[in-house]
């Protein structure tokens, strides 16, 4: 265990459960944070394998506690879901992770009808991952131009959902602005994406725009058109 890692623990193992509690959900709103929806990178990934240990050393006082009793079932199983939440994040990214607690929240019978918080995280994700993926490869046979493809910029790496000719783009589906616009931590997260994006775009000489298959909420396009980004909205039926 790292000693960063063994000095959190050491705080939670002093803290009364409901602040244990608050602390964990913290650490998992954190680590979705420094995730974000790409590919770890430099301090990014460093900051990832802090939290990921700090996971696994509060999920061992977790367990510990609660074969001695100590442990009330809610705060066990908070601890359940952010290990969970972070097994997500890492897999598929910080939008669908939230998706993932969101959905689950709102229809807990998921849980059981799946046999368990993981697979039924797993269905919510991959139903996420499907939705954005079938957006894209619509946005290919209507636009022509190639997928999804990465790009090195001068201080990191970027990935693109799509290309057509001069124009690279980013490609938004599902309850994705719902999400954002309810979560202060993702609104200013996709706000620095939008930046480096249209920084990497402009290096390589190309054009950089948003679309969406939702109507994009008027707040993030007077936002989008005050930095220069255009967008689209590819209705369903238009």
């Amino acid at each position: 265990m790292s000693v960063a890692a063994h000095q959190t623990l050491e705080k939670l193992k002093a803290m009364p459960w409901d602040e244990r509690a608050e602390t964990v959900a913290q650490l998992g709103l954190d680590l979705l944070v420094f995730h974000g929806a790409g590919k770890f990178t430099g301090a990014a990934l460093a900051k990832f394998i802090e939290l990921t240990t700090k996971f696994k050393a509060i999920a061992a006082a977790e367990r510990v506690a609660a074969a001695a009793g100590k442990a009330s079932a809610p705060i066990t199983e908070l601890g359940q879901q952010v290990a969970v939440v972070g097994k997500v994040a890492a897999e598929h990214g910080a939008d669908i992770a939230e998706e993932v607690v969101e959905t689950i929240a709102k229809n807990p019978q998921i849980i059981q009808a799946e046999g368990g918080l993981i697979n039924a995280a797993k269905k919510v994700a991959n139903a996420a991952n499907k939705r954005g993926k079938d957006f894209e490869d619509l946005l290919v046979r209507k636009l022509g131009g190639r997928g999804s493809f990465r790009v090195k910029g001068k201080n990191s790496s970027r990935e693109f959902d799509g290309a057509v000719g001069n124009i690279w783009y980013e490609a938004k589906s599902g309850r994705y602005w719902n999400m954002i616009l309810d979560n202060p931590d993702l609104l200013n997260k996709f706000r620095e994406r939008m930046i480096a994006g249209l920084k990497i775009a402009s290096e390589n000489g190309a054009k950089y725009e948003i679309y969406s298959e939702s109507l994009i909420p008027r707040d993030i396009k007077c936002w989008l058109t005050e930095k220069g980004i255009p967008f689209k909205e590819f209705l369903e039926g238009e």
